[in-house]
């Protein structure tokens, strides 16, 4: 029996953990899968539920029996839960999965397989792939005023595709490739339990939205890899619980201000004004263009709305995190 306080003992190859709040029927679906696709790995399946009001918690409860399972009496947010869940997994791997994730196929499980004796990963990635088919954008490099300027000036199109892509990454990027890549969302992150023990895990001062990227430095300070994987897969709904109480553009506006806190706490406040402003100029810049390319019409014309709706979002976020001291 272990004492209060004491470390878990590692005594699964495994430990998925899962985050929900109210999406009951996402949750359903993910646990399902997990059933049916990771049966070929030794593993515990541990769900934080951050006190949701949908009956969550009591449907974990009825119809897997297997799952450990932590009720919260308040949402105490994504990396604060995660945390949890860490501290008490008996895995040497943990997987962190969004509750609004489906495995599709046995892959992961290969995957869990491929990196168990890699001892210089931090953070292992798949490919999510979203409900409609297209492949979501999920690695990242970490924010610089040299990459703002690139990305916002235009000056990677001076640049081959293929070049553009592997310094930009994210949208830029064909995600068939294997690769170290800067960081990746916090949907799917396959980390070594070491890992978290040296690091901490999240920093829990987000309630949702950076905790990937803040972390994700962290653990490549000291030395660790963070790389992406093509050859596994999932299918991912995105949003699901941050869409119950945020609007998509109150969404961004949260990731870019995050974003901004971080790169000044690591970098100051003269290149924090430089990066933001880049940013900013670079989506005055696009807005006019996709409006005329949607006005254009033909097959990318939907595409090309999309991308004007998102950048005039992201200019009026992206304005006042200019304009303030902060």
């Amino acid at each position: 029996m272990r004492l209060p306080g004491e470390r878990p003992r590692a005594e699964r190859d495994l430990s998925v953990i899962v985050v929900n709040w109210n999406t009951r029927e996402l949750l359903r679906a993910c646990l399902t899968s997990l059933e049916r696709h990771l049966a070929s790995v030794d593993h515990e399946i541990v769900v934080v539920d951050n006190a949701s009001s949908d009956g969550s918690a009591d449907m974990v409860t009825a119809d897997f029996s297997a799952v450990r399972l932590v009720r919260n009496s308040e949402n105490v947010g994504f990396g604060r839960a995660n945390n949890q869940a860490m501290r008490l997994a008996e895995g040497r791997l943990l997987l962190l999965l969004n509750a609004d994730t489906v495995l599709t196929d046995d892959s992961v499980a290969r995957l869990v397989e491929s990196i168990r004796g890699e001892k210089d990963i931090g953070v292992a990635q798949c490919r999510l792939m979203l409900p409609d088919g297209r492949v979501q954008h999920t690695a990242y490099r970490f924010p610089s005023v040299a990459l703002a300027a690139v990305e916002s000036l235009g000056l990677y199109k001076l640049l081959p595709k293929r070049r553009a892509g592997s310094i930009l990454l994210s949208g830029f990027w064909d995600y068939d490739q294997e690769r170290d890549v800067d960081w990746v969302a916090g949907a799917f992150m396959l980390v070594p339990r070491r890992v978290f023990e040296a690091t901490g895990g999240f920093d829990e001062r987000s309630f949702m939205y950076g905790e990937d990227l803040e972390w994700c430095y962290r653990i490549r300070e000291q030395g660790w890899r963070i790389r992406y994987y093509p050859s596994a897969s999932i299918t991912h709904v995105d949003h699901a619980s941050a869409g119950l109480r945020w609007r998509d553009e109150e969404r961004l506006a949260i990731c870019l201000r995050t974003q901004r806190d971080i790169f000044l706490e690591r970098h100051g406040p003269a290149r924090t004004m430089a990066l933001m402003t880049l940013r900013v100029v670079g989506a005055a810049v696009r807005i006019p263009y996709y409006s005329a390319r949607r006005l254009l019409g033909g097959s990318r014309a939907a595409a090309y709305r999309d991308m004007q709706t998102y950048t005039f979002q992201s200019f009026r976020a992206l304005v006042p995190l200019v304009l303030s001291r902060r």
